[in-house]
């Protein structure tokens, strides 16, 4: 903090109060550290419009503090003598002498450039979580249509023979479903619901099997240049993902690069000394930096929201960006982005280092039944996907119960007096949903075997441990296919007639 004057917005106890080329009396010595000056006689000398980084509002602090004879805690932009700028708050009084007259201003201002900052990143977190959730929603519902679409799709072209125009017309749907299911797939890595399967890796070592291969992304006019750590750099991830994040920063680097130019990939361990100055404690950073166009305040605010491109029309989704902000963070790490016009652009992914060979524990092998027929309970709240997976599951040989909900479920159950063999369930659903729904029936059923659907999870492994042993996931959308071949992988070899 330092003391100053608002009219000269110099660090200074008392100042003479005219007009715009305003200077500091000497009654006290000014501190110019603050604004970058060498010494107080710079200070002294300084303009006022110079230091403010909006003149306009010198003209208003002038006038609210005549108005009511002080200011506090206004937040102000200043610059410093080197043409950077900070935030200051500023606090001050009028000094008026014997005739009423404003001779002076008595103040402190202090430098909240670090709060701000902080304050900006957590408003541009909440921003972001926001609209995952919303992502998220809206990928959920979709892959749910996307479900009953690829799987009547697939039921048409099972019917027909492969002459007939509408098997055609069926693989036509299936080749734009599949399209549809890849952006809700970015969608669901934007919003840290996508199903992720980690394993410890060797960053610097993925980033060099890659090597050949982004070289043949990016082209003959751009350098390419890796560097990784000796040490190794461990981190736990899902390598199909990272693999996508380190892809789309390049994709991305090669765009803002048309001419030519160069891009670094970095990998190293960093933050054991607790102050990187990006991120606290002991990581691994991947760092994808480029000398490309780079970009302004207004593209950065908006770089990690999905569908957002600066982009002609047609060459790209907007959701590169996001893609990696999702999957990042949903790794348990940060994405930094730091970006001028013309001085290229840096993204800096962190991730939580840990030891080689930490490998998370494998999950329990799945019991196989030995059941020659099976009768399976599906609980699932789309109505389209609950008559297609009956139709399908009943096209394969099996006897099936379906029910709207958890609570028609238990009740079907209840109501049923032969045996049940596996519970197929959507994850949520109104009045009770499936955890809840497989851990009623299980108690009472030890051996049920348990299959969870969902459009989107937040942590698949977790779903498959309540599905407990013999249990599994699957994701949506699926074809009729995965799914009787799951059932039939969960149930035993030879279970159900043939699809």
């Amino acid at each position: 903090m330092s003391c100053w004057n608002p009219c000269t917005a110099t660090p200074t106890r008392a100042c003479t109060a005219a007009g715009p080329t305003a200077r500091c009396s000497t009654r006290t010595r000014p501190s110019p550290s603050l604004f970058g000056f060498a010494d107080s006689a710079q200070v002294l000398a300084a303009n006022a419009f110079d230091l403010h980084a909006d003149p306009r509002r010198r003209h208003k602090l002038l006038d609210a503090i005549a108005r009511s004879g002080f200011l506090a805690g206004e937040e102000v932009a200043f610059r410093r003598r080197d043409g950077t700028t900070f935030w200051g708050r500023v606090s001050s009084t009028i000094v008026r002498g014997p005739d009423g007259e404003i001779i002076s201003y008595d103040g402190a201002i202090a430098d909240i450039t670090a709060q701000r900052q902080l304050e900006e990143q957590l408003r541009q977190s909440q921003r972001l979580e926001s609209v995952g959730q919303l992502a998220g929603g809206i990928a959920h519902d979709f892959n749910n249509v996307l479900t009953a679409i690829v799987g009547y799709a697939e039921l048409i072209r099972s019917d027909v023979g492969a002459q007939s125009p509408a098997h055609g017309h069926a693989g036509g749907v299936l080749r734009a479903a599949e399209r549809a299911a890849a952006l809700t797939r970015q969608l669901l890595a934007y919003s840290r619901r996508q199903v992720l399967s980690p394993q410890v890796l060797e960053l610097g070592g993925v980033v060099e099997q890659l090597g050949e291969m982004l070289r043949r992304l990016i082209g003959e006019h751009i350098r390419l240049r890796i560097d990784t750590d000796a040490r190794g750099s461990w981190a736990l991830v899902d390598r199909s993902q990272i693999e996508q994040v380190i892809v789309n920063l390049v994709v991305n680097a090669r765009d803002a690069m048309p001419d030519g130019g160069e891009l670094v990939i970095t990998v190293a361990c960093a933050g054991d000394d607790h102050a990187t100055g990006v991120h606290d404690g002991p990581h691994v950073a991947l760092v994808v930096a480029d000398t490309g166009v780079g970009m302004d305040e207004a593209v950065r605010a908006r770089a990690f929201d999905p569908f957002f491109t600066t982009k002609d029309r047609g060459k790209g989704t907007g959701l590169g960006l996001s893609t990696v902000y999702g999957i990042v963070r949903q790794s348990g790490g940060d994405v930094f982005l730091d970006s001028r016009p013309g001085q290229g652009t840096t993204v800096t992914v962190c991730l939580p280092r840990v030891a080689p060979g930490a490998a998370p524990e494998a999950a329990a092998p799945a019991r196989i039944a030995a059941h020659a027929t099976a009768t399976i309970l599906v609980a699932e709240d789309e109505p389209m996907v609950r008559e297609l997976t009956a139709d399908c599951l009943a096209r394969a040989g099996f006897t099936v119960l379906s029910a709207a909900d958890g609570e028609a479920a238990l009740e079907l159950a209840a109501a049923h007096a032969g045996p049940l063999d596996l519970l197929l369930t959507d994850v949520v659903m109104p009045r009770l949903g499936g955890r809840e729904l497989a851990a009623r029936l299980r108690a009472a059923r030890p051996d049920l075997r348990v299959l969870f659907i969902s459009g989107y999870t937040d942590d698949a492994r977790d779903l498959r441990e309540a599905a407990g042993p013999g249990g599994d996931f699957l994701h949506k959308p699926f074809s009729p296919e995965e799914l009787v071949a799951r059932v039939r992988a969960l149930l035993g070899a030879g279970v159900g007639g043939t699809a």
